[in-house]
């Protein structure tokens, strides 16, 4: 795997991959608060399979530059860094898959130049176009007596994060991935995300991710009559203390092809369902190789 940093904009990005010379590309896109490094357990399976992969540290975290401002972080600006990527990668189409955030990048990216992908695959994430199953689950938590979305508004309130969070870096990332994992979430990779997260901006910049949300759900209101054409697949947890069922009612309305299947998890999936994750995307690589031959 080669590990490399990329002027995109205006902001250096950190950036794994590997390229074949055949084989589909897959663009895996992490979460918050995670990293590419999320990833590599699924991208050697891939890689071995025949798959090129591409996997960037998002704009302010992983090892990706710190940009401190919040607009920088409106999920439409995220996926200009990734379009870019894949033009200084000479990539004409993808397989898309995103986790957390990152799937809601990607559904974006599919919005705005859905030529560019092959297949699109959203992970712990609702849909930014279904308004109707959107308002449902909203329904839903606000009739329950916990908050669970109070992380978010830890960060959204200004300088709130930056006040509470510095010193506590261990204990804020180990009790975000302790919440939203249904088995114990790899030792190695927590130390390496909370490592990350101590990395000077941090609190700001992956605070911005939430600081930026009244812009994206301005821009996803107008996405409201507009249908995905890319096929997809979301996957989420049956776990899942933020995702429910009820964010896919009506999804069929959204997209021109879609299914959702929900896996013995919680929001983690990359971790707490790894092999299921390459089971249902391996598969998709060696059916593009066979086309190819």
């Amino acid at each position: 795997m080669e590990i490399e940093e990329i002027q995109i904009n205006e902001v250096k990005l950190s950036i794994k991959s590997k390229i074949n010379t055949a084989g589909p590309v897959y663009l895996l896109i992490h979460g918050w608060p995670e990293s590419s490094d999320s990833w590599l357990d699924i991208s050697e399976e891939l890689i071995k399979a025949g798959a090129s992969v591409i996997i960037p540290d998002l704009r302010g975290m992983g090892e990706s530059e710190r940009d401190l401002n919040v607009e920088s972080y409106a999920k439409d600006r995220l996926a200009e860094d990734l379009f870019q990527l894949l033009d200084h990668y000479n990539v004409e189409q993808v397989h898309i898959v995103g986790h957390d955030w990152g799937a809601a990048i990607a559904q974006e990216m599919c919005l705005l130049q859905p030529e560019r992908f092959l297949y699109h695959t959203s992970i712990s994430m609702f849909s930014i176009n279904n308004a109707i199953g959107n308002i449902q689950a909203a329904r839903y938590f606000s009739k329950q007596a916990k908050d669970v979305f109070w992380y978010r508004s830890v960060q959204q309130e200004s300088n709130l994060a930056e006040k509470i969070l510095k010193g506590k870096e261990e204990e804020w990332i180990s009790h975000i991935l302790e919440m939203g994992s249904l088995k114990s979430f790899p030792k190695k990779l927590q130390q390496t995300l909370i490592d990350l997260f101590k990395k000077e901006g941090s609190i700001t910049s992956y605070a911005n991710f939430y600081r930026s949300l009244d812009m994206d759900r301005k821009r996803y209101s107008s996405f409201r009559s507009r249908k995905i054409t890319v096929p997809t697949t979301f996957i989420y947890g049956e776990h899942d203390p933020v995702i429910k069922q009820l964010h896919f009612e009506n999804i069929e309305a959204c997209y021109e092809e879609v299914k959702v299947q929900q896996l013995n998890g919680a929001h983690f999936l990359l971790q707490d369902c790894t092999n299921e994750i390459i089971n249902y995307l391996k598969p998709k690589v060696n059916v593009e190789i066979s086309s190819i031959h």
